[in-house]
């Protein structure tokens, strides 16, 4: 999971490494080509008054998700009409939605379900160590 930017790098990081089940990105700040997730749960979260990144980044990656043949258990969005500034950035109105976002119970029990796919690539054999050194 991350916010803004580090929604953004959450996405690219399940997207580039196929080592995560699951990615949840909040008000992410960018997006990441929907074929590349295939097979990695998404839940994103987004307010739709957030005047930092359009909560259309959010809705264009799970609508590209879906189109792609993923359920709305594996690709899910919830936008907050009026999510709240973050504390002490009053101006950022909607950008924190990550407080009603991590404040969802049904956020844990839905990652705790998720598991890697057949297709994930298995992690990279560890480097042998050099004898040279």
């Amino acid at each position: 999971t991350g916010h803004s930017m580090g929604g953004h790098g959450a996405l690219v990081a399940a997207a580039a490494t196929r080592r995560f089940a699951a990615v949840v990105p909040v008000a992410a700040s960018g997006v990441v080509d929907a074929k590349a997730l295939q097979g990695i749960a998404v839940w994103a979260f987004h307010g739709k008054n957030d005047v930092i990144v359009p909560s259309r980044y959010s809705e264009d990656l799970v609508q590209g998700l879906r189109s792609r043949g993923a359920s709305e258990e594996v690709a899910r969005l919830t936008l907050y009409e009026a999510a709240p500034a973050p504390p002490g950035w009053p101006s950022y109105q909607g950008h924190a939605s990550t407080i009603p976002a991590y404040a969802t119970p049904e956020l844990y029990q839905w990652l705790l379900r998720q598991r890697l796919g057949v297709s994930a690539p298995s992690p990279a054999p560890a480097r042998p160590e050099r004898s040279d050194m």
